[in-house]
């Protein structure tokens, strides 16, 4: 009995460390995304006034996003691994958190396209003159020029006014989601990140405990 009070307080431990570390994990995901999604506002908002500076930052941003994906996934699979309850492991996947993560990978496949605008860009000042016309006098809904399009085609730079500004809308609430989940682990490492997986074992080991100093009782009053 005694050795299984041990155990169970030592996987206790256990469980709440790793909880602690992948919590902090979550932290650097999350502000991780938030930069992202801060660039990819900054890089749509600077698209009609300076193209190299608004690819950039695009870039930076979708760099960043893949990070914060693949530290948000991989930090999610080993928590819900190491947990043993299969409860814990249901309630603790956040779906929405998820679909976000799965979103910027699926958005990493646009960096090439930024990276040839890129070197376009630079190539050409006065392929970017005429992308800066069509940024600021284009109606709301007008396509880009065909030569804007062929070379700056998934970016800011071909984007009508009204996708820059559902891309940028998609952004803010992704940043949200960022936000709310960077308050959520910091709250939780500021309470000590305790699981109740884990304190369901410490609540085992206590049973154990006052189990054992019965049956003591019992064989001390039988000497």
């Amino acid at each position: 009995m005694k050795e299984n009070m041990k155990k169970l307080r030592e996987l206790a431990d256990s469980v709440d460390k790793v909880h602690r570390d992948c919590t902090i994990s979550n932290v650097v995901a999350s502000s991780t995304g938030i930069a992202s999604g801060a660039l990819s506002i900054l890089g749509l908002f600077l698209a009609p006034f300076t193209a190299g500076l608004s690819l950039g930052l695009s870039a930076a941003g979708m760099g960043l996003a893949a990070a914060s994906a693949v530290t948000g996934l991989t930090t999610m699979v080993v928590e819900n691994v190491n947990t043993s309850s299969a409860e814990t492991q249901a309630s603790s996947l956040n779906t929405d958190k998820i679909k976000c993560y799965l979103y910027d990978l699926y958005q990493v496949k646009d960096l090439r396209r930024h990276i040839h605008a890129i070197r376009v860009a630079r190539r050409n000042p006065e392929l970017v003159a005429t992308d800066q016309d069509y940024l600021t006098t284009e109606p709301l809904l007008d396509p880009a020029p065909q030569e804007v399009s062929t070379h700056f085609g998934g970016t800011a730079l071909a984007a009508t006014r009204a996708a820059r500004i559902g891309s940028g809308v998609l952004s803010g609430v992704f940043i949200g989601l960022d936000v709310y989940s960077l308050v959520k682990d910091a709250q939780d490492l500021q309470k000590g990140a305790k699981t109740a997986s884990a304190e369901n074992m410490r609540q085992k080991a206590q049973e154990l405990e006052r189990k054992l100093e019965e049956l003591t009782w019992i064989y001390e009053s039988l000497q």
